[in-house]
C-alpha cells in the first residue's frame, strides 16, 4: 500500500476550459472512461457523487463544500480526460522510500530532487472548496520543468545501471518531464 503520486502532462487551459463550459457531451465522455470508473464506485454514501461533482463543476453548479475529496477525485477523471498519464506503467513514484531512492540516483549525476516538494510547488484547485487531505493536488511549475530538462538532457544511464535501485523511475521521470516540456504542457500531480 502507501501513497502514490500520479503525474498527468495536460493544458492548464483546457482544463480552466472544461470549468462552467457547459459542455454536456464533455461530462459523457468522461463517465465511460475507466479513471472515472474507479473513484465513481468509491463515492459510497457521500453527500455528492464523483458523477455529481463533476456535473457541478462542467456546469457551474454550487459546491457542497463538506465534499472538497470527492471534487478532487472527479478533477483527477477530469484531467486524465484531457490530458496524458506520464506514468502509463502504473503506480511508479510512491512517497517515502522509492522517491528517496529515485532522489539519490539524479543526485548521483548532481540534480537535487524533492519529489515531495517538486511535485507539489505549484497548486492547482481551480476554485474547488477547500484543500482536501486527499487526494493531495499540484504539479510541477513550468521553471522548474525547463530546469529539470536541461539538468537531464546529458544524463544516460546504462544497460546495467537499471539493475540499480531508482534508475528505471528516474529514467520514467526524465522521460515524462521530456514530454511536458517538448509537448508544452503542464505538470499536475495527484496522490492518495
Amino acid at each position: 500500500m502507501g501513497i502514490y503520486l500520479m503525474p498527468y502532462g495536460v493544458k492548464l487551459e483546457k482544463v480552466k476550459a472544461a470549468f462552467k463550459s457547459n459542455d454536456e457531451q464533455l461530462l459523457e465522455a468522461i463517465k465511460k472512461t475507466s479513471v472515472y470508473d474507479c473513484y465513481a464506485s468509491q463515492s459510497g454514501s457521500r453527500s455528492v457523487s464523483t458523477g455529481q461533482a463533476l456535473q457541478q463543476m462542467i456546469f457551474g453548479e454550487a459546491y457542497d463544500k463538506t465534499c472538497a475529496d470527492t471534487y478532487g477525485y472527479a478533477l483527477i477523471a477530469l484531467v486524465a480526460y484531457l490530458g496524458e498519464n506520464l506514468t502509463p506503467e502504473g503506480d511508479v513514484f510512491k512517497i517515502g522510500s522509492v522517491n528517496t531512492e529515485i532522489e539519490n540516483v539524479l543526485a548521483g549525476v548532481g540534480l537535487s530532487v524533492s519529489f515531495e516538494r517538486d511535485m507539489f510547488g505549484e497548486f492547482y484547485y481551480f476554485g474547488l472548496p477547500g484543500n482536501p487531505d486527499f487526494p493531495i493536488i499540484g504539479g510541477i511549475s513550468e521553471n522548474s520543468l525547463l530546469y529539470y530538462q536541461k539538468a537531464l538532457e546529458q544524463v544516460n544511464f546504462s544497460t546495467e545501471d537499471l539493475q540499480k535501485q531508482g534508475v528505471e523511475e528516474a529514467m520514467i521521470f526524465k522521460r515524462a518531464v521530456n514530454y511536458c516540456v517538448d509537448n508544452d504542457l503542464n505538470w499536475i500531480t495527484f496522490a492518495h
